[in-house]
């Protein structure tokens, strides 16, 4: 989680309408206002929505050119979009339209994205963003045509990026398991008061994070980014990206570290909870606690706890 915060790009709305004006100006360059006049154009929901509006008055498009019956007509389809990663969306999109020429219009994408998209489609004569996304270098991935063959058909590029959020939603983003290979669902980054995307659906979980609470003298470090939920202990170094996943006694440790801030007192909890020598426990605890100094992921505090 470390790692895809130190990833997120956040496009202010201000910021999203100036990329819009950039979109626009790249259209009318390369169509001109002739070829713009006489193209249909057509929104892929939801983001797709806010930049066609923006469109429709920076183009002066006319009503019916957004209507369905001039998308079923048209020879020629604008399709546009917010942001696109690996074309995901697009493909499913464009298979459902009968157009002879269609135009990929959006804010936001990878360059060899782009390049990929454009390869693989003939229908597709341009794919067109107002700003580059940002690729990252990844060596310990597999290779491209394996990651592909991992995802839903069709995709025409996976690769690691930037993660970009806007006020109206947070593309969903793909990540890799290091130890399995295979691809997982990023987490959400944004809070639901900044991005309307990302408010509360009923069944969802909310995690409150809490300030430590213990008086004795051991504390987190500023370092340390910690998510606690009834299953699962996560501990993350803010400085390396690494994340932890603590189970059994360094669980227990964690989260009494958290409560009480005292030794003592975790070798109590500890004690509690296994049925162990407690020299086996008091040894584990030395272990573990020294491991996290060391890391710099807790300090002690003098003069806390007496």
């Amino acid at each position: 989680m470390s790692q895809s915060l130190s990833r997120l790009t956040w496009v202010s709305g201000r910021q999203g309408l100036a990329l819009c004006r950039r979109l626009a100006r790249v259209l009318d360059e390369r169509l001109d206002r002739s070829t713009l006049a006489e193209s249909a154009f057509l929104a892929i929901p939801r983001g797709g929505h806010i930049v066609l509006g923006w469109l429709s008055y920076l183009l002066d498009l006319r009503r019916e050119q957004l209507m369905p019956e001039a998308v079923r007509a048209a020879k020629r389809v604008v399709v546009v979009d917010d942001a696109a990663f690996s074309g995901h969306r697009f493909g499913q999109f464009i298979s459902g339209l009968a157009a002879e020429e269609i135009v990929f219009a959006h804010l936001l994408s990878p360059d060899s994205l782009r390049r990929a998209l454009l390869g693989a489609e003939p229908r597709v004569k341009h794919c067109i963003a107002a700003r580059d996304v940002r690729e990252l270098s990844a060596p310990e991935l597999p290779p491209l045509a394996e990651r592909l063959r991992h995802l839903p058909p069709p995709r025409y590029w996976a690769g690691p990026t930037e993660m970009i959020a806007f006020p109206w939603g947070e593309p969903d983003g793909v990540t890799w398991d290091p130890d399995t290979g295979e691809p997982v669902r990023a987490f959400r980054l944004v809070p639901p008061e900044k991005c309307l995307g990302n408010h509360i659906q009923p069944g969802v979980t909310v995690v409150e994070v809490e300030e430590p609470t213990g008086d004795g003298p051991l504390r987190p470090s500023a370092q340390a980014l910690w998510l606690l939920t009834p299953e699962r202990s996560l501990l993350a170094d803010r400085t390396t990206c690494e994340v932890l996943e603590l189970e059994g006694a360094a669980a227990t440790i964690w989260r009494s570290l958290l409560r009480t801030g005292d030794a003592a007192r975790i070798l109590a909890d500890l004690r509690t909870e296994y049925d162990a020598p407690e020299a086996t426990l008091r040894a584990d605890l030395e272990r573990f606690l020294a491991e996290l100094t060391a890391r710099g992921l807790i300090v002690t505090e003098a003069g806390r706890g007496d």
